[in-house]
């Protein structure tokens, strides 16, 4: 688990997946005297972040403008934000979502082009400085990047097909690379 392999020291928060996650984060920040940075290791596409039962993205940032306001009055300075969601930085939409992500908690931010974990995967623990310089590293033990067996990949919904009353097979796969079947 990502949560046991943090360097000593490090905070772990593990938000409860049926809660919305900004509102978590931001309660966890408020009962913390000046943190250093803030590591959101989470699932991702580009310019999307899942938050708990939070899907943060582009089209619903302002809706958590004054939450995320909140979280840079947590700290004592300018706040490093890295987030390890794969892609969420990709592309335009990845480009404009971290900008404004930066503006509105007034972070430095970083986060990742490219998929995020296992390298046999395709995965890399490379997160560029994406709005303003952030001067912490990351926040996890080399040895926990190496043995993560999977990627912080994200899908979009699920796509439901009329098969009729007889279909004649059902799969069951390990998208994500995570050594175990995905769950609908």
């Amino acid at each position: 688990m990502l949560a046991d392999g943090v360097l000593p020291g490090a905070t772990v928060i593990i938000l409860n997946p049926t809660s919305d996650g900004i509102g978590q984060i931001t309660s966890a920040l408020t009962q913390h005297q000046s943190p250093q940075s803030l590591h959101i290791i989470s699932h991702g596409a580009p310019g999307t972040l899942h938050l708990g039962a939070t899907q943060i993205n582009s089209h619903n940032l302002e809706d958590y403008r004054h939450q995320l306001q909140q979280w840079a009055r947590a700290f004592s300075d300018k706040p490093d934000i890295l987030l390890y969601g794969c892609n969420v930085a990709s592309g335009e939409t990845g480009t404009k979502f971290i900008q404004r992500l930066g503006e509105i908690t007034s972070g430095n931010i970083a986060a990742s082009t490219m998929p995020v974990g296992n390298a046999a995967l395709g995965g890399k623990w490379h997160l560029a400085n994406g709005v303003g310089q952030v001067s912490c590293g990351l926040a996890l033990l080399p040895e926990t990047m190496a043995a993560y067996p999977g990627l912080l990949v994200s899908f979009t919904a699920a796509t439901n097909f009329n098969v009729g009353s007889t279909p004649y097979s059902v799969a069951v796969g390990d998208f994500n690379g995570d050594s175990k079947p995905e769950k609908t």
